[in-house]
């Protein structure tokens, strides 16, 4: 009871279907260092700020967060951010 041709076919795509499905999977789950966050601020009133290299910017709708910037609302300030995370941690704390 060998394999015939037909079966060695069905054999090997199906062994190479799943090496292409593990790969896909742990390049996104490992993938590059720079996809594994999102921060974005949905809105803001106020003053809310940005410290951004060395500069401050004001927040706006749509602004995408960087790699070391600070967030800043004063008191008569509010906003929202949305956070879109994987495999990462965030601390967030008030300032007083």
């Amino acid at each position: 009871m060998g394999f015939n041709t037909d079966m060695k076919k069905i054999l090997i795509f199906s062994i190479t279907g799943a090496v292409l499905i593990t790969g896909i999977i742990l390049f996104i789950v490992f993938g590059s260092k720079d996809s594994y966050y999102n921060i974005k601020i949905l809105d803001s009133i106020g003053t809310v700020n940005v410290d951004r290299d060395n500069n401050t910017i004001d927040a706006y709708e749509g602004m995408k967060m960087r790699d070391k910037d600070y967030l800043r609302v004063a008191s008569d300030g509010f906003t929202r951010i949305i956070l879109i995370l994987k495999s990462k941690y965030m601390i967030i704390r008030q300032s007083l």
